[in-house]
């Protein structure tokens, strides 16, 4: 599929403002128009307000951007990650003390996103040869992590790199209205202590900038996949 017009979704003004892609009107030297929705923070309000700005907009692609936490010390703070895989870890239940996903005891009754182990993708395009982000798979979640233990339970229960608050509704949100979508973070903190979370907003919303930057070049490598 070619990409023809972007929805950018931030879950905060100070996030879409770091980007100076968001005061243009088009994606420079491709002449793709590009609009920008600030949803509001948490998976609630990303949502619905991704699912209206799609019907409103009805984009060719949704890239959801902003910061991010990481959940191994491979991705330090200031690393840019791509993604098109991402999974919700709090959904289910405790039996006997272990956690059971949602599609282990829903099976029968679930008649909306399949979602095996609790992860959701996209697989509009092949991310393989995009080496300007490393790839990963985040986990989206409503309390944010800050212990060492519950960070590995996630990372090894789920095979997730990264930790948002949004990414995850924003992807579900595109997947139900059947529009190809990307996600582009940067990492503000280790998902640790606070001593140890090693937080740098300052650094991960510049060079958030500097990857929304590149937004030309992504674009057409992956158009030249249509």
């Amino acid at each position: 599929m070619e990409i023809k017009s972007v929805l950018l979704v931030f879950a905060t003004q100070k996030e879409a403002s770091a980007c100076y892609q968001t005061s243009l009107n088009i994606i420079p030297g491709l002449n793709i128009p590009v609009k920008t929705v600030i949803t509001g923070m948490g998976m609630i309000n990303a949502a619905i307000n991704t699912t209206l700005a799609i019907k409103s907009n009805k984009p060719s692609l949704v890239i959801s951007v902003g910061i991010a936490g990481s959940y191994i010390g491979k991705l330090p703070v200031g690393q840019t990650i791509i993604h098109q895989e991402d999974c919700f870890p709090e959904m289910g239940k405790y039996l006997d003390e272990k956690f059971m996903t949602l599609d282990r005891f829903l099976i029968s009754e679930n008649s909306g996103l399949i979602m095996q182990n609790n992860s959701i993708a996209s697989k509009s395009f092949n991310l393989q040869n995009i080496d300007s982000f490393t790839r990963v798979k985040c986990a989206t979640v409503n309390t944010m992590t800050t212990s060492r233990g519950t960070a590995e339970i996630i990372k090894n229960s789920f095979n997730a790199s990264v930790e948002t608050l949004e990414s995850g509704a924003v992807l579900a949100s595109c997947l139900m209205l059947k529009t190809p979508f990307l996600g582009i973070r940067t990492i503000s903190n280790l998902c640790l202590p606070p001593k140890l979370a090693k937080w740098d907003i300052d650094l991960a919303l510049r060079n958030l900038n500097t990857a929304v930057n590149k937004l030309p070049q992504l674009i057409k490598s992956l158009n030249d996949q249509a």
